[in-house]
């Protein structure tokens, strides 16, 4: 994973000298690496996601659950679990990067 997302987003990077022509491309591929803490919590909800869709899949398998009742539990796993995922980056996200930071007088 770490070829796939090129470093995520560490600060600590090696002072290699880069030829002019590289050099603005190499200030965009540090700005744009995903930190380790999203891609993270993203896979774990994903994997709470995968949890809820088996647990309904095993409800319609065991019979406990009509095929409408699966269809409507799978919909509901799905959406609760991306606004879920939503509301974490959300709030993740604003303590990442505030734009409005405290100020302390004492």
């Amino acid at each position: 994973l770490r070829l796939l997302f090129g470093g995520w987003g560490s600060n600590t990077h090696t002072k290699v000298p880069f030829p002019k022509r590289c050099r603005s491309l190499h200030r965009l591929s540090t700005m744009t690496d995903f930190p380790k803490t999203l891609v993270i919590g993203t896979i774990c909800y994903g994997i709470l996601a995968a949890i809820g869709l088996a647990l309904v899949m095993g409800g319609r398998i065991t019979g406990k659950l009509s095929s409408d009742n699966a269809g409507i539990g799978s919909v509901v796993v799905v959406i609760a679990t991306f606004s879920m995922w939503l509301f974490w980056v959300s709030a993740w996200m604003h303590q990442w990067h505030p734009l409005i930071m405290p100020v302390y007088e004492g």
